[in-house]
């Protein structure tokens, strides 16, 4: 198979290079977007014979409203003493803000909002020394998921205006929670991945560069890397619409490190020949 490869490519390189180049045009037009197709870790990605699967479903029938795959807290706290009077209305205005925001933009996933007033539930969201109370988010998207990470933000963003508009006496407010690290944790991999990519690209650049000491020779292995990584990402993405197949948003990542080291790691040795 490799030889038959290698043949063809040293025989006909143009055929080789037009067919990349029209294999790139026509999955660029017809592949869906990536972001769109591509999900989250999930529990749907389980076996229906799965325990947890299982116990899963029997929580979505025996309580559907409580059902669900992430939550962000909202921990509203002072540290010089108790939380005054002036201050648990302030928690209702940002937590009938979240309500507002469920029920405008329903794309946010947002399930349901909770506060030291709902019930049995809410009088344990107050601390004993009565310091600290929480809003709970629950959101119907895993604490990974690059939703929960745009929800995450857009509740913040909502709430740090109210807190502003209540002057430095106002009571800090942080976000915690599985949503809440995990919004983190995906900006936190997102700029490292960013870094990674432009130090590989630099530490490429500059390897080719004075071993060929040929700017010619350095570009050929970067554009075939962007190619390669162009055709991989489309044709996952037309793949994903096939019924049954689907791609998590981390096998990005997956597919331009594997990319990025075999092809700068190939295209030396195809010189060297």
């Amino acid at each position: 198979m490799f030889d038959f490869l290698g043949r063809v490519a040293a025989g006909h390189p143009w055929k080789v290079l037009a067919l990349w180049a029209v294999a790139a045009v026509l999955l660029g037009r017809a592949a869906p977007d990536w972001r769109a197709q591509a999900q989250d870790d999930d529990i749907h990605f389980l076996p229906d014979d799965c325990p947890s699967v299982r116990a899963y479903h029997l929580l979505e029938q025996t309580f559907p409203r409580d059902v669900c795959a992430s939550r962000a807290i909202l921990a509203v706290e002072r540290d010089a003493g108790p939380l005054t009077r002036a201050d648990f209305p302030l928690v209702d205005r940002l937590a009938g803000r979240l309500n507002h925001l469920k029920d405008a933009e329903p794309r946010l996933q947002i399930a349901g909002v909770a506060s030291y007033r709902d019930g049995p539930v809410g009088k344990r969201l107050t601390s004993a020394d009565g310091r600290c109370t929480l809003v709970q988010l629950s959101l119907a998207t895993p604490y990974l998921a690059a939703q929960t990470r745009e929800t995450v933000d857009r509740a913040e963003a909502e709430l740090r205006p109210i807190l502003d508009a209540a002057g430095p006496e106002a009571p800090r407010l942080f976000v915690t929670g599985p949503a809440g690290i995990g919004r983190d944790l995906v900006k936190a991999s997102a700029e490292s991945l960013n870094q990674t990519t432009g130090a590989t690209v630099l530490l490429v650049v500059a390897v080719l560069l004075l071993v060929y000491r040929s700017p010619l020779l350095a570009l050929i292995p970067l554009v075939t890397i962007g190619v390669a990584v162009f055709v991989t990402l489309k044709l996952l993405a037309l793949v994903t619409l096939i019924p049954g197949v689907h791609v998590m948003n981390v096998s990005q990542v997956f597919a331009v490190v594997v990319l990025l080291g075999a092809r700068t790691d190939h295209c030396p040795f195809l010189f060297s020949r």
